[in-house]
């Protein structure tokens, strides 16, 4: 009966180190074959650099931003709303 329990605690153990085993390797798998390898390094995405909407505070990239150039000042905003109520 000892000897049962045993193996029940043996198999229970090495169940959760593979386990945890596969979690690990799957997180980590399809870095692999990425160019920077499993550095965890990557390239900033494409997309321009985040702003800051004046109006309602969200953040936007300037590629997808409506931008609006005052004297030599750009703002860029989430949408033609916040500009509008940035002109009033």
């Amino acid at each position: 009966m000892i000897r049962a329990v045993l193996y029940l605690i043996a198999t229970v153990l090495a169940l959760a180190l593979l386990r945890g085993l596969l979690g690990v390797l799957g997180k980590n798998f399809p870095s692999l074959f990425q160019p920077g390898g499993a550095s965890g390094r990557s390239e900033p995405r494409a997309g321009g650099q985040l702003r800051r909407d004046p109006v309602c505070g969200a953040y936007v990239s300037e590629d997808a931003a409506v931008k609006v150039t005052l004297g030599n000042r750009t703002f860029y905003f989430c949408s033609a709303a916040c500009r509008d109520k940035h002109q009033q």
